[in-house]
């Protein structure tokens, strides 16, 4: 049976030494966008409505290229209008959405000291 414990005469020592210097430069001014959480969720509700409505879209557009039978094509173009009108109304709703989050927007200064 093998042993996983480790002698201290097999530790490493710490290749960084014993003092570590780090410097992080940072921007004079940071500035940090927050939305509404209800506006930024109805957004996403309806990007995620137009992404499933253009799938289906293109699905429903593949078969309908892809049918032989005249009658079945054009259930299936009826279908595309749907869909593609479906779709316009979801990519509509995402625009209105996205605008009224940039929209309703106010700056507010905050200060941050130097410390040391």
């Amino acid at each position: 049976m093998e042993e996983n414990a480790q002698n201290p005469q097999d530790l490493v020592q710490n290749p960084i030494g014993d003092e570590l210097q780090v410097e992080v430069s940072i921007p004079k001014k940071i500035e940090i966008k927050m939305v509404d959480a209800s506006t930024l969720s109805d957004y996403e509700v309806w990007f995620f409505i137009a992404s499933l409505v253009c799938n289906f879209l293109v699905g429903f557009v593949v078969a309908t290229i892809s049918t032989d039978e005249t009658r079945v094509r054009w259930i299936l173009l009826a279908v595309d209008v749907f869909f593609l009108l479906l779709l316009i109304v979801a990519i509509v709703m995402v625009w209105k959405k996205r605008k009224g989050m940039s929209i309703e927007t106010s700056t507010i200064p905050l200060s941050v000291k130097k410390r040391g």
